[in-house]
């Protein structure tokens, strides 16, 4: 089954898992929902980046640390579909909630907060290619 709009086939996915630790949670799940995810993690990434790939600069080849990130979004999404978490965490955050306590269980958060739909592995992968959203000020204008 060919993947429509996604930077990589799923027998490119799957070659990628083979050697994993992971390889087990990524071919879990039918080809399907494999091809699905490929798709719906290269639309998350290129909601992501102020250009989508490939770039000129990158002469028609979707650079590595992409698709290594689209694939760990890929099984991040996969892994969340089925067991989603009792408190949706990123959601708190980006209502701006700083800390919760549910029956026993306290959280505090801190430090930056993401709204972009991307996990945590695809986002360090793809930081040199991310818009960084900052107004910077370089002096007072006279």
């Amino acid at each position: 089954m060919p993947v429509i709009n996604a930077y990589a086939t799923l027998e490119e996915a799957d070659a990628y898992f083979e050697n994993l630790l992971s390889a087990g949670d990524w071919k879990q799940h039918t080809a399907d929902m494999r091809t699905r995810a490929l798709a719906t993690a290269t639309a998350v990434i290129e909601q992501s980046v102020p250009v989508p790939f490939p770039r000129p600069e990158d002469n028609g080849v979707i650079p590595d640390k992409v698709l290594y990130a689209l694939y760990a979004q890929a099984l991040s999404m996969l892994s969340h579909n089925g067991a989603p978490d009792m408190v949706d965490r990123e959601e708190l955050q980006a209502q701006g909630v700083t800390s919760f306590s549910l029956d026993g269980l306290s959280e505090t958060f801190g430090g930056a907060r993401y709204n972009d739909g991307l996990c945590p592995e695809a986002r360090r992968l793809l930081g040199g290619f991310i818009a960084k959203a900052a107004r910077i000020i370089t002096g007072a204008s006279r």
